[in-house]
Order: structure tokens, then C-alpha cells, then sequence
């Protein structure tokens, strides 16, 4: 009797082994589909896997995730749902989709429950933070949507779309040297997609703004500041000043990556001497303050200016960056030993 049972488990447990084992094989070949773009083959894929185990975390999730990409949100979200009930470990994957999903619908509040359950349960996934935050965002949010950014950069600094969200965020709120340091980081990280050349855009204009020259003699100016921004009086005096002198005789026969170079290195040092004593304290005199002022005492400013104007497809960027191989080789090595 006891050879039967101990029979009989055996062959429970192989049965299961083997299902298993069947619905990683079709989930795995869905996400192949799914790479190639053939969503609805990979979506036919895991139906399969799923009558196998209609509650199998994996297959509900990947399931959600292709449905999502042909824009079937309900269908998503609940698949999602199976799969958050299913899973304990991994199921912040389907939280950001369940989140993502009624964003895509028009329903911002039911997304912002998602993301928070997700962080009650997950408090360490940068994702979670940064989806909560542009949900935030799109509602007109800001601080909200700020602190969310923010907790999310804190978990994973090299997270570019967060630099991106952060500094388009202080754009409309016209805090200028905010939305200039995010917008620096962020091209450090992506220098060379489509976003930042908009970005690179972005940047050029922040650093222009409130500059008037009329004739050859008279400039004006207009300190900008924003009412977030206090902090950041002198540096928005500086700015505004140093751009002025880029229009008189001695600087004429500089280039305007030159001047770039100059006024960025004259910016970063300048936020590192406001905040010598330490005494400085938030976000921002304490992660991107430190960052930049810290390249510019490595005299790493010049090669991080030149490498963030690739969006300008310029002969002198590209000449500059040809010729200065090592310096843009020696920032990457700061930039990968640097602790933030």
C-alpha cells in the first residue's frame, strides 16, 4: 500500500514537473513572438500555456503585456489582475502594465491605486515611482508628481526618462537651473536618441532665456525665476550674465561650443561653492549639485559638453570628440566609478 501511494505521488509530481516545464517552454516562445513584433501569434502562444494553468503569474503576465502593446487595455488589465493574485515576487512587472493600462484609458485614478498597491508591496522598484509620477504629471500634479521622480532617481540615479520627466516638469514650472541640471543628467545618459535632440534643444534655450542683444553695444537682460527657485538666485543671476558676456568683444572669437563648455564648468563650480559648507540641503543641492561640481573638478565638463551636442550633428562636435577620444573615454570611467 505504502509502494502505491509513494507510486502515485511520484507520478503527481512528475505530471506537475512536466506542465511546468511545458508552460515555460510555450511562454518562452511567446516572448519571441512578441520580440519580433508578431504580437497576436505570441498572444495565440500563451493562450496554450494558459490551458495548461489559467493562473499561471507568467503566462497572465506576458499575456497583458502583449495585449497591451495592441492597445486591447481592457484585456491587459485583466490578465494583470490574474497575475498579481498568482504571484507574490515578480508581480510589480504587472503592476506598471495594470498602472500603464488605465492611464492609456483615461482612468489616472484608478492607475495611481495601482501603482501606490504596488509600492506598498514593492517599495524598491524605481518603475513603480517614476509611472506613479508621470501619472501625476499628466494630471498638472507637479508636486506630487516631483516627489514621485525624485524617490524613483534616489533608487536608480542612471534612469534617463526620470532626468527627462524631472526636468520637463521644472520647464513648466520655469525653474530654471532645476530643469537645466535634470536636462544635463539626462543627456549624459542619452545623448543621442530622438528625445535628446529635443532635450539638447531644451537646454540651449533654458541657458538663453532672458538674453536680449539689440545692435552691436546693448544687451538686455531678465533674471528668470521661479518660485521654487529661491535657492537658486545667485546661479540664475550668473547664468543670465554669462551669457551676456558671451556677446562682447573678448568672447567674438570663440565658438559657441567653446562658450558652452565655459559657461557649463563656470555654473557647476559656482553651485559647488554655494553649497561648500554642506548647509544646502534637498534633493537638489544634494544629488545633482555634488554630481557636477565633482566632474568639474575632474575636469571631465569639457568632454561631457562636447558628447552631449551630438543631437546638433556638428563638424566641430565631431571633430572635437574625434580628436579628444581619450577625454570622452576617461568621463565614461568617472562616470561608471562614481557613487551618487
Amino acid at each position: 500500500m505504502k509502494y502505491i501511494v509513494s507510486l502515485f505521488l511520484s507520478l503527481c509530481l512528475s505530471i506537475s514537473l512536466y506542465a511546468q516545464d511545458d508552460i515555460q517552454t510555450l511562454v518562452d516562445a511567446g516572448i519571441e513572438l512578441h520580440e519580433e513584433g508578431k504580437y497576436q501569434e505570441a498572444i495565440e502562444t500563451y493562450k496554450k500555456a494558459l490551458k495548461i494553468d489559467k493562473n499561471s503569474w507568467f503566462a497572465n503576465y506576458e499575456i497583458a503585456f502583449s495585449y497591451f502593446a495592441l492597445k486591447e487595455f481592457e484585456k491587459a488589465i485583466k490578465h494583470c489582475e490574474i497575475s498579481i493574485k498568482s504571484d507574490k515576487n515578480n508581480a510589480y512587472y504587472s503592476y506598471i502594465v495594470l498602472g500603464s493600462s488605465y492611464d492609456m484609458i483615461d482612468k489616472p485614478k484608478k492607475a495611481i491605486r495601482a501603482y501606490e498597491k504596488g509600492i506598498r508591496k514593492f517599495p524598491d522598484v524605481f518603475l513603480l515611482y517614476y509611472n506613479l509620477g508621470l501619472t501625476h504629471y499628466r494630471l498638472g500634479e507637479f508636486k506630487k508628481a516631483e516627489d514621485r521622480i525624485i524617490k524613483g532617481l534616489q533608487l536608480n540615479p542612471n534612469h534617463s526618462s526620470g532626468h527627462l520627466l524631472l526636468a520637463y516638469l521644472n520647464y513648466e514650472k520655469s525653474g530654471r537651473v532645476k530643469t537645466l541640471l535634470a536636462l544635463y543628467n539626462f543627456l549624459v545618459l542619452e545623448p543621442d536618441s530622438q528625445r535628446a535632440k529635443k532635450a539638447y534643444e531644451i537646454l540651449q534655450e533654458m541657458m538663453q532665456y532672458g538674453v536680449e542683444v539689440e545692435g552691436d553695444k546693448k544687451i538686455n537682460l531678465t533674471i528668470p525665476l521661479g518660485k521654487d527657485d529661491d535657492d537658486f538666485g545667485a546661479a540664475e543671476m550668473m547664468i543670465s550674465l554669462m551669457q551676456a558676456n558671451n556677446n562682447t568683444e573678448e568672447n567674438k572669437g570663440k565658438s559657441k561650443q567653446q562658450l558652452f563648455f565655459e559657461n557649463s564648468e563656470s555654473l557647476f563650480k559656482l553651485l559647488g561653492e554655494l553649497n561648500e559648507s554642506g548647509k544646502k540641503k534637498g534633493f537638489w543641492w544634494e544629488f545633482y549639485v555634488p554630481f557636477f561640481n565633482e566632474m568639474a573638478e575632474n575636469e571631465h565638463v569639457e568632454a561631457m559638453c562636447y558628447y552631449i551636442q551630438i543631437p546638433e550633428e556638428n563638424e566641430t562636435v565631431n571633430k572635437w570628440l574625434d580628436d579628444n577620444f581619450k577625454k570622452v573615454e576617461a568621463l565614461g570611467e568617472w562616470l561608471q566609478q562614481v557613487k551618487r
